[in-house]
C-alpha cells in the first residue's frame, strides 16, 4: 500500500524506511512553494505556526492530487507541538469531500503506545516487526541529520563547495535507497571517509556562528537554507544543531560527549534560563545556544516559525544568554509575509557586526600591557 506524508526537510525519507520495513511505500512529498504556503494559510487558523501551515498545505496538495492514505509520526506528550493532531484536523477538513481519505498517526509517548498505534495502522504487526521498523527509522533520521550538519560545516572549510554539494546530494539519495541496518551503517562509514577526503582551505574561517530554533523551518524552506549555505561558502563557519540530536542513543556518527545526548542533560543545562515545565522544543534550543556560548562561538542565529509558542517564549531566555555570555543573537522569525531580500540583508549585517566585535577584541588583546612573570 502507498502512503503519503509531509516532508519536514528530508525526514520523510526516514518514514519511508519504516514503511518499507513493513512492506509498504511512501510517495515523495512535493517541494514547498508559494502555493503550498497559500493553501495552508487558507485552510488553517491565523495563529497556527508557519511550520504548521506548510504541513497542512503539503498534505492538502497531495490529497487533491489523488493521495488518500496519510501517515505521520508524532507523540501527544509534552514535547509535541500543535502538528501532533494533524491527522484529526485533516480528517475534519477532507473526510466529507473525500470519504475514502484515511489518516494514521504512528508513534507515541512510550514503546507500548507506539506499538499500539502501529498495530492500529497495520493490523498484525508484531513487536519484532515494530522494533525493526523503528530501528531503521532511527538510523535513517540520524544519518540524514549527520550528513546535513557535516556538509553545512564543510561548506566553509572546503576548497571547492561543489564537492560538498555533490556529496550531500548523493549520500541523501543513498540513505533513501538502502533499507537494511548493515547497509546504513556502511553508508555512515562511507560518508565519514568521503567527507574526510574533501580538500580543506589552508586558512580557517574567522567567524563561527551557531544556529538554533525551528529545524523544520530551516530544512523545509530552501530560500532560508540557501542563504545559510551561501554564508558558509563565503567563509563563515556555521554549526547547525538540530532538535533531533536528542534522539541519538548510540550516536556513533557524531561522537558526542558522554551524557550529552539526552533531554535530561539539556534540561539541566537550561535550568537557569527556563521555567521548570518547559517543553522540549525550547529546552533543546536553549541548551544548544548555551553550548555555542560555552564553546566560544562569535554569534547565534535563532530561526523559528511565526506563531510557534515554544520558540517565541524562548526569546527572553536567549536575550538573557546574550547579555550574560556577551554573545550577539539574531532572531529570524519566518512567517507568511517574510521577505527573502530582507533576510539576506539582516544576515549580512549580523556577520559584519560579529567581524567588528572580533576585531575590537583582537585590538584590545594586543593593547594589553605585558606583565613580567
Amino acid at each position: 500500500m502507498q502512503f503519503f506524508t509531509f516532508s519536514w526537510g528530508n525526514n520523510y525519507i526516514a518514514i519511508r524506511g519504516l514503511l518499507r520495513a513493513l512492506g509498504h511505500e511512501l510517495a515523495t512529498p512535493g517541494e514547498v512553494s508559494l502555493s503550498t504556503v497559500q493553501k495552508g494559510t487558507q485552510l488553517t487558523h491565523p495563529f497556527l505556526c508557519y511550520s504548521g501551515k506548510i504541513v497542512v498545505g503539503q498534505v492538502a496538495e497531495q490529497i487533491e492530487a489523488g493521495q488518500r492514505n496519510f501517515i505521520f509520526l508524532s507523540s501527544h506528550g509534552a514535547e509535541a507541538c500543535r502538528c501532533a493532531d494533524t491527522a484529526g484536523f485533516m480528517e475534519m477538513l477532507f473526510r466529507e469531500k473525500y470519504p475514502d481519505f484515511r489518516a494514521n498517526r504512528l508513534g507515541g509517548n512510550h514503546s507500548a503506545e507506539t506499538l499500539a498505534t502501529m498495530r492500529q495502522a497495520f493490523p498484525g504487526v508484531s513487536r519484532r516487526q515494530h522494533d525493526a521498523a523503528y530501528f531503521i527509522f532511527g538510523m535513517k533520521l540520524e544519518l540524514l541529520y549527520w550528513i546535513g550538519r557535516v556538509c553545512l560545516r564543510l561548506r566553509s572549510l572546503a576548497e571547492n563547495a561543489d564537492e560538498v554539494r555533490r556529496l550531500e546530494k548523493r549520500m541523501v539519495e543513498r540513505v533513501d535507497r538502502h533499507n537494511h541496518p548493515a547497509s546504513l551503517f556502511c553508508l555512515g562509514l562511507l560518508f565519514r571517509w568521503k567527507a574526510s577526503r574533501i580538500r580543506r582551505k589552508q586558512e580557517q574561517p574567522g567567524i563561527r556562528v551557531g544556529i538554533v530554533g525551528g529545524e523544520h523551518i530551516l530544512s523545509e524552506l530552501d530560500a532560508i537554507m540557501a542563504k545559510i549555505k551561501d554564508l558558509a561558502e563565503k567563509g563563515v563557519y556555521i554549526e547547525w544543531r538540530s532538535g533531533f540530536r536528542m534522539l541519538a542513543r548510540s550516536a556513533a556518527y557524531d561522537n558526542p560527549l558522554p551524557g550529552k545526548e539526552g533531554l535530561a542533560y539539556m534540561k539541566a543545562l537550561s535550568r537557569p534560563y527556563l521555567h521548570a515545565h518547559s517543553q522540549s522544543s525550547e529546552t533543546i534550543s536553549c541548551a544548544h545556544a548555551l553550548e555555542f556560548a560555552n564553546e566560544g562561538f562569535d554569534g547565534i542565529i535563532h530561526v523559528y516559525a511565526m506563531g510557534c509558542m515554544p520558540q517565541t517564549s524562548l526569546r527572553p531566555a536567549l536575550q538573557k544568554i546574550s547579555l550574560d555570555r556577551d554573545i550577539p543573537i539574531l532572531a529570524l522569525s519566518i512567517g507568511d509575509k517574510f521577505n527573502e531580500g530582507g533576510v539576506e540583508t539582516r544576515l549580512d549585517a549580523f556577520i559584519d557586526l560579529l567581524r567588528q566585535k572580533r576585531e575590537q577584541k583582537e585590538i584590545g588583546a594586543c593593547a594589553q600591557p605585558l606583565v613580567a612573570g
